[in-house]
């Protein structure tokens, strides 16, 4: 009886009134929504083509397949596949970047340390040990001091005479300079906002008639008043007597 009646049930598709085609539409509307009717329709246990609606293949599928809604589009599919791996790979290379990213932040956070300026005695970073100071500025002002400390030493191993001073090389001189014959004038400097004093080119000095790098002394009978302008273009040249 199950047997006349499964038959039944098979024959009612095959009758001559049947549309068939219609019977494949309707399944494939109600089972699989991403695809259409394409054609080629052999029965209802047979195969049918479906159109993809999103990229317009054409593909054969059986009608269990259309029937159970699990007919995939295979170009659908391997542009899905292309991407997911596109978006891998980019994921993956995003996090290198991360990582990369952070390996240097934290060289350079080891490379950073605090130090003192030795100038100035504030607090600075430095990326290295070997800053001593905060600024170019302060470098310079210790290496000035250095290079004064060293003429003074200098100065002190030649030295004759104690008494020499430039307030009395002044009054001998006349305030008048040895080298250009105009007055020195102790009011021509400036001092800055840090402290520093800046002596102008009128300023009196105490110039050496033979320097003391050529072998001159530090001596009353080798010294005489010049204004700082032309001390400073002088140099270590003798003076003509």
């Amino acid at each position: 009886m199950k047997g006349k009646t499964h038959q039944a049930y098979r024959n009612q598709y095959t009758a001559g009134g049947f549309d068939r085609e219609a019977n494949a539409k309707r399944y494939i509307d109600e089972r699989t929504p991403g695809f259409e009717y394409a054609g080629n329709y052999t029965g209802i246990d047979g195969y049918v083509d479906l159109r993809c609606r999103a990229c317009g293949s054409v593909i054969r599928r059986s009608m269990v397949t259309v029937r159970h809604g699990k007919a995939k589009c295979d170009v659908c599919a391997a542009a899905a596949r292309e991407r997911l791996e596109t978006e891998r790979l980019a994921e993956i290379e995003r996090r290198q970047q991360d990582a990369q990213r952070k390996r240097r932040l934290n060289v350079e956070a080891k490379q950073i340390r605090f130090g003192v300026c030795g100038a100035c005695g504030a607090l600075f970073i430095r990326k290295n040990g070997n800053h001593k100071y905060c600024s170019g500025a302060c470098l310079e002002k210790v290496n000035n001091a250095v290079k004064k400390d060293r003429r003074v030493r200098k100065m002190r191993s030649v030295i004759d005479d104690r008494t020499i001073t430039l307030e009395k090389v002044y009054e001998r001189g006349r305030g008048v300079c040895a080298l250009c014959g105009r007055r020195c004038s102790f009011e021509d400097y400036i001092v800055r906002n840090d402290g520093t004093f800046i002596a102008g080119n009128d300023y009196p000095s105490i110039d050496h008639i033979i320097p003391l790098s050529k072998g001159g002394r530090h001596a009353w009978d080798n010294v005489q008043l010049a204004c700082r302008g032309c001390n400073s273009r002088k140099g270590d040249k003798i003076c003509p007597p």
